[in-house]
């Protein structure tokens, strides 16, 4: 769990998730800590002025290509180079 969190930060699903299992483990503080990290990624990603927003809005979008299995076979490392590759693209075109 805290690997995803690692891999893609911004994504506020992972710390919804280790939310849930944090306070199954009984450890509701850092529950609370990870579940208020989720609502604030989510209300950053409605903000299309800042660059936090850019950033959830990303990684929302390249966990969807992975979930739908478009790019599942690639690892953290592949997945990194790839998300790079397209902002540096991105970036080009504007």
């Amino acid at each position: 769990m805290t690997e995803n969190i690692e891999d893609m930060p911004y994504l506020y699903a992972s710390w919804m998730q280790r939310g849930g299992l944090l306070l199954q483990l009984g450890y509701p503080e850092l529950s609370a800590a990870d579940s208020y990290k989720s609502i604030m990624l989510c209300n950053a990603g409605l903000d299309y002025n800042s660059l936090l927003g850019e950033g959830v809005r990303f990684n929302t979008a390249m966990h969807t290509l992975l979930v739908d299995g478009m790019i599942w076979s690639l690892n953290g490392e592949e997945i990194r180079k790839l998300m790079n590759e397209i902002i540096l693209m991105t970036r080009k075109n504007t």
